[in-house]
C-alpha cells in the first residue's frame, strides 16, 4: 500500500498494490477516538495497477500512475466538494509502458514523470507536461532518453529550478537538471555516478525544505539498502 497525505486537509490517499484504485479517506480527529472514513465518490479505477500518486501543492488536484492500461499510464483528478473528478484532457502516455515517478512544480503549472522503457537508451524515460488546469501537454524541451530502463522517481526542488531523478541499472544513477524557458537542461557535476558496491539502483530522490541537500535512497550491489 502506498500512502500520500492531502497537503492542506486531513485527507489521506491510499494505492493497493495490483489494485488499479485511487482511494481517499479522511482522519478524523474529533471526538475520543481518532479514524479514518473513506469519502463517497472519491474512488477511482485508474488504469493499470496504480504505483504513484501524487497532490498539488494548493491541493486542489491529484495525479495517479503506474500500469497502463489501453496505452493510458495514469491520469489527473480535480478534488472540489469532497469529489475527484477526472481530467479526460489530462491522461499520462509513456510508451504503453508503466510509470514510477511523479511529482507537481511548486507552482503547479508542471507535471514531471518517469518510467520504464523496453527500448533502453532509445524511448523517452523522462515528462514534464504543462498544466492548465484541465489539460496536461507534454514539452518537448524536456523529453530524456536514459541509458538504463528504470527512472523511478524525481523531484522538483522548492524553488522551482532544478529537478532531481532517479535511475536504476546504469552508472548515471541520479541526475539533476535545470529546469528554464520550459526545458530540461542536464547539470554536469550533478550526477551521482553509482558504485556497484555501494548503491546499484536508485529508487528515490528527495529534496530537503531548505533547499540545499538532496537525499539519495537505493539498492547496493551486495544485497543491502544505502542512503
Amino acid at each position: 500500500i502506498w500512502i500520500k497525505v492531502h497537503p492542506k486537509l486531513p485527507i489521506v490517499t491510499t494505492m493497493v498494490n495490483g489494485v488499479p484504485t485511487v482511494q481517499l479517506w479522511k482522519f478524523d480527529v474529533t471526538g475520543q477516538r481518532e479514524k479514518l472514513t473513506e469519502l463517497s465518490g472519491c474512488s477511482k479505477v485508474n488504469s493499470g495497477a496504480v504505483l504513484a500518486a501524487n497532490w498539488s501543492q494548493d491541493g486542489k488536484y491529484l495525479a495517479a500512475a503506474g500500469w497502463p492500461s489501453a496505452t493510458i499510464s495514469g491520469r489527473v483528478y480535480r478534488f472540489a466538494d469532497g469529489t475527484l473528478s477526472e481530467l479526460s484532457g489530462s491522461q499520462l502516455t509513456h510508451n504503453n509502458q508503466r510509470l514510477y515517478g511523479l511529482e507537481w512544480h511548486p507552482n503547479g503549472n508542471y507535471l514531471a514523470y518517469s518510467g520504464y522503457t523496453e527500448n533502453e537508451g532509445v524511448d523517452v524515460n523522462l515528462h514534464v507536461g504543462t498544466f492548465d488546469g484541465s489539460d496536461l501537454t507534454n514539452l518537448s524541451g524536456c523529453e530524456f532518453v536514459y541509458t538504463g530502463s528504470y527512472t523511478l522517481d524525481v523531484a522538483w526542488h522548492k524553488n522551482g529550478e532544478y529537478l532531481a531523478v532517479a535511475n536504476a541499472g546504469t552508472t548515471d544513477s541520479v541526475k539533476c537538471f535545470r529546469f528554464k524557458d520550459e526545458k530540461l537542461t542536464a547539470i554536469s557535476g550533478c550526477n551521482f555516478e553509482h558504485d556497484s558496491a555501494q548503491m546499484s539502483w536508485v529508487y528515490s530522490v528527495d529534496w530537503h525544505p531548505g533547499g540545499g541537500v538532496l537525499a539519495i535512497g537505493g539498492t547496493s550491489g551486495t544485497g543491502g539498502y544505502s542512503v
